[in-house]
């Protein structure tokens, strides 16, 4: 469903309360302390130098970094230094090149950076390409731009049909040329008979790129064009191509997946006790209702009652290469895992339904695995998942939701037409809910969140602009809003500093000092923020540039009096680069093009690992303004 208005919506929302050893074989599982944890480490390769690759041509180097202006065609600046892969071709050296790594079915996660106008491909195997290209800006993507599935390519079809099966991205993700990019992609290798025969396809399972899904459930019958092989194989190195155009490449993750192994369930026992409702219950003191054997992870499918019951699970587990095992847990009300009678995951309720997830290392053979869990009120829900040495996260016994076909609801979705749309709600800023927010979206197709707590803009993005779905089905209780393109975050710091003082560079620290935020709405149905901090008038406005695609921000300052060592604080993060006059790229993720600064020199400053961007303000006046571009 799509929800379209001709005025400002804003949504008021209520308050929700959100509970938010060794390891030899011999041994008893042993844990890692961390509760949270959703996966096991990656794989790297080493970009120390270039033994991860097969005899790498001229064009390719190891360097610390590299710059690129995202005005200017193929423009590629190389850092001194290691932990960067990157390709300059020439006439004479422009090779292709190949890991020592061979994979099979694998997961890859890997930053990119391609230039204005620049074109390269990452092919699985050395055979099924996902495309990288300067992408910036298409409004209606093709199988040829990033997050594509390059076409095949037959010379023997008829002129128009040479090419066949390319598969454009759903969206266009792409970030302006010059800054990083990710892909996260999970490549299904094809399959062979013991004859050798082929009985699958190869298939892309997803592609993520900067954060949103593109790619889903797509295979190819083949090689891709300008593949280096036309046969097909159960396992072979990547792929970079190096003969079309600068790129870059760092952070190379990895996990590959056997094809056989897997946890083993044997027959599971369930009890069904009588439970009066604490969150923490003593299975030993309650009443037996019910006792049976079952494959399913359903509370209400086990218990005779409704609510305020308890059901205890155990079963054996045989595994079948010793390592470290993540398990997860994700329950509405409470319950707890055990392996081998030592607990792995507490969970009394209190975090609702959040993913708890511990490692702990096996031995290989046959272990005990028992799994509690008490109804409260409301939801029966338990899931368990598991991801192991060359084993893929998946489901331990049977889901609920895997029972049965579930028709998805439509989403609630919110497009700005004639003027802007503003939401209140809570988003997602890194690992963190920020839970005063107002979502922004333009006609213009570039949007924002802002931060009311902490008057910072969080992220930004283009597009379509937000799903609404969280924050009003199943009780609405998560309030979510979701962009709806990727988002690119921004440093969401107080746009103020006063040099020289204690925690001058910690976001958290300085909202003590940031009072009276409000915001007006005006001609253009824009919101206009204001605020003050530390005995200084803030006026914060946003919008859309002139040509639509970027984001301009005015920061307007007030003071009774002259003020020292006061600094807008434009930008911050890990880094913070000078490119050409005016332009800085922003831990590599976007640009701030500054625009107006009253005639102040720009201050990269830097204190205790943190950049920020810097541009004085009220030296011998009472008023100020800075005026910048975020592009991205």
């Amino acid at each position: 469903m799509i929800v379209n208005k001709y005025h400002l919506i804003i949504l008021c929302l209520g308050c929700l309360l959100m509970y938010a050893c060794q390891p030899q074989d011999e041994q008893a599982p042993v844990a890692t302390e961390a509760e949270n944890i959703s996966s096991l480490p990656f794989d790297e390769l080493t970009l120390d130098n270039t033994d991860a690759f097969q005899t790498p041509g001229g064009n390719w180097q190891i360097a610390g970094g590299v710059l690129s202006d995202y005005q200017t065609e193929n423009s590629m600046d190389i850092q001194n230094g290691t932990g960067t892969l990157v390709n300059l071709p020439t006439e004479n050296e422009r090779k292709n090149l190949f890991t020592t790594l061979e994979h099979g079915d694998i997961e890859l996660k890997v930053e990119f950076l391609v230039p204005k106008g620049s074109n390269s491909g990452i092919y699985f195997q050395g055979r099924y390409e996902a495309q990288i290209l300067d992408s910036w800006g298409v409004e209606e993507p093709q199988f040829l731009d990033v997050g594509g599935i390059y076409q095949r390519w037959d010379e023997s079809r008829p002129d128009r049909e040479k090419g066949f099966e390319g598969h454009a991205p759903s969206i266009n993700t792409a970030k302006a040329p010059g800054l990083w990019q990710e892909y996260h992609i999970l490549f299904r290798a094809p399959r062979f008979d013991d004859n050798g025969n082929k009985i699958s396809n190869a298939k892309f399972e997803w592609i993520d790129l900067n954060g949103m899904r593109v790619q889903e459930n797509v295979e190819v019958t083949g090689p891709t064009r300008a593949a280096a092989y036309e046969d097909e194989v159960a396992s072979a190195p990547l792929m970079l191509q190096g003969d079309h155009g600068p790129v870059a490449f760092r952070n190379f993750r990895y996990k590959s997946f056997s094809l056989t192994d897997s946890l083993k369930l044997g027959e599971m026992e369930y009890t069904v006790y009588e439970h009066g409702g604490n969150r923490t219950p003593d299975f030993d003191t309650l009443d037996v209702v019910k006792k049976g054997v079952t494959d399913l992870f359903d509370p209400s499918e086990l218990s005779p009652k409704d609510e305020h019951y308890a059901i205890w699970y155990s079963a054996e587990i045989e595994v079948p290469t010793a390592g470290d095992y993540l398990f997860q847990t994700q329950m509405s009300n409470g319950g707890e895992l055990y392996v081998d009678g030592e607990r792995i995951i507490p969970n009394t309720g209190e975090v609702d339904y959040q993913a708890l997830g511990k490692i702990i290392h096996l031995s290989e053979g046959t272990h005990q695995l028992d799994l509690s869990f008490f109804q409260v009120r409301w939801g029966t829900n338990i899931s368990l998942w598991y991801e192991g040495p060359g084993i893929e996260k998946r489901a331990l016994g049977v889901e609920a939701t895997e029972t049965e076909e579930r028709e998805r609801p439509s989403p609630i979705t919110v497009e700005p037409e004639a003027v802007p749309e503003i939401i209140g709600g809570f988003v997602n800023y890194g690992n963190e809910k920020r839970t005063h927010t107002l979502s922004v979206g333009h006609p213009e197709k570039v949007h924002y969140n802002y931060d009311l707590k902490r008057a910072s803009v969080l992220n930004y993005w283009k597009g379509p602009f937000a799903d609404a779905t969280q924050m009003w089905r199943g009780r609405g209780e998560s309030q979510l809003l979701v962009p709806m393109n990727a988002a690119t975050e921004g440093s969401a710091g107080i746009p103020i500093v006063r040099l020289g003082s204690e925690n001058a560079f910690d976001n958290h620290a300085m909202t003590d000092a940031l009072t009276g935020l409000n915001y007006i709405i005006n001609e253009n149905g824009r919101p206009v923020f204001n605020f003050n901090y530390d005995g200084i008038a803030i006026q914060d406005e946003i919008y859309p540039s002139e040509s639509g695609g970027n984001l301009l921000r005015n920061l307007r300052y007030e003071a009774d009096e002259t003020q020292s060592n006061i600094a807008s604080r434009i930008a911050q993060g890990e880094s913070i680069e000078l490119l050409s006059k005016g332009l800085y790229r922003v831990n590599g993720q976007y640009y701030i093009q500054i625009n107006d600064t009253n005639g102040q020199d720009v201050v990269i400053h830097d204190e205790g690992g943190v950049s920020a961007l810097l541009v004085p303000i009220l030296n011998n006046e009472t008023r100020s303004e800075v005026q910048y571009q975020v592009i991205w």
